[in-house]
């Protein structure tokens, strides 16, 4: 049996790969915290239960138009109007089984062989791979080293003839940093002048801690034709089984995008789809409240993290990630062990019990991300055994 070359180049998720040894780790009676999965840990709100429900015993078990229904649309339009005073039709929406499966519908729309992607790092891990893909080229632009903020200046070095798109996710995974509102309207506006496309990822807009996001199209209303936002519904409202997504763009891309998905998934879940009108319409307050959670979360761990050696953080602004710069425990020892990169400390911290994602996966070597989407007693006993790993390094 012989593999595809772009099959063989692929990497398996790194986030996932960390995860499972976590898991196997478990079952084998091993006590870990595992700080790996973005995944929420609370239960889909009530709303979008009842409104699959009540679909269920309606019938509406079939296939719907390849987009999404009409109900779920205009409930996305309610949702950017209200929310982000950003107005879109219902042939500049298509809804899909999940962000991930949009923008790579989006990439393989946009890329053919040999063009490129900007991509600021750390990135989430599978913008890459899919690019490699369809035979594209990732134009990687490092942020380490400016708490992860990107400059429109480095974009503008990054570009060139062959540049097709830049994919920006703010708030960010794995940083939890959020681009400034001038920076993101600024840079729709460079897309729209040069020729490319911004595929925004926004699926953690609404998970914000003292900063408000805002789509860029309210501030660059000009540049619509040049941007396509990827949202749904698995971050904000806890939904991550249900697997609906939704993108909004230039009708010409969404219609390209939805010839590719018909070929793929035909429709998204048709009950996933009522479930997910049942959250923008009626979940806004579960909303609230598992934000208001996680930012309780993110405080208590940011104050433990700053405190203990050897590591430095930068405090999230939205998402449920902190990025960790581990390279202050290069050269140190754990037991017998010497840490030398950001691998070897996530090994040398999984034997004591805690499990991160090393930074490598998200193309930033020398980092560690810890997601707090889990309960408080788990964060404390988590950073517990962590604070005591990281005092005795030797």
């Amino acid at each position: 049996m012989k593999f595809t070359d772009r099959l063989l180049r692929m990497k398996p998720s790194a986030t996932r790969a960390t995860a499972d040894k976590a898991a196997q780790l478990k079952s084998e009676g091993k006590r870990i915290i595992s700080f790996t999965v973005g995944e929420p840990d609370f239960p889909s709100p009530e709303a979008a239960n009842t409104a699959a429900i009540e679909a269920i015993r309606r019938g509406e078990s079939h296939y719907t138009p390849t987009g999404g229904h009409k109900y779920l649309k205009e409930a996305i339009i309610s949702y950017y109007k209200e929310r982000h005073g950003v107005t879109y039709n219902p042939k500049e929406i298509l809804a899909g089984a999940g962000a991930k499966p949009l923008i790579y519908e989006a990439i393989g729309t946009l890329v053919n062989p040999g063009s490129e992607v900007i991509i600021p790092t750390p990135a989430w891990v599978s913008y890459v791979e899919q690019i490699d893909v369809f035979d594209g080229k990732s134009v990687l632009v490092d942020t380490a080293d400016s708490q992860f903020q990107l400059s429109l200046e480095a974009v503008e070095r990054a570009i060139t003839d062959k540049t097709a798109a830049i994919i920006v996710n703010s708030p960010q995974n794995p940083s939890g940093v959020i681009y400034s509102r001038k920076f993101m309207a600024d840079l729709c506006r460079l897309a729209l002048k040069r020729g490319f496309v911004v595929i925004n990822d926004e699926i953690y807009e609404r998970l914000t801690y003292g900063v408000r996001y805002v789509n860029p199209l309210a501030d660059a209303p000009e540049a619509r034709d040049a941007v396509l936002t990827v949202n749904g519904s698995s971050k904000a409202f806890a939904m991550t089984g249900w697997r609906l997504g939704y993108a909004m763009g230039p009708e010409a891309l969404i219609s390209k995008m939805a010839t590719l998905q018909g070929h793929i998934t035909s429709c998204p879940s048709s009950i996933s789809q009522w479930a997910t009108v049942g959250a923008l319409k009626n979940a806004q307050a579960d909303v609230e409240a598992m934000r208001d959670e996680y930012e309780k979360r993110m405080e208590f761990a940011y104050k433990e993290l700053s405190s203990m050696p050897h590591i430095s953080v930068t405090k999230p602004q939205g998402a449920f990630y902190f990025f960790i710069d581990v390279r202050s425990s290069f050269g140190k020892k754990s037991g017998e062990t010497t840490i030398t990169n950001d691998q070897s400390f996530c090994s040398a911290l999984l034997d004591k019990g805690v499990a991160l994602v090393p930074g490598v996966a998200f193309l930033s070597p020398g980092f560690a991300r810890l997601s707090y989407a889990c309960s408080m007693n788990t964060l404390k006993d988590g950073l517990g055994l962590m604070r005591s790993f990281l005092e005795s390094l030797q």
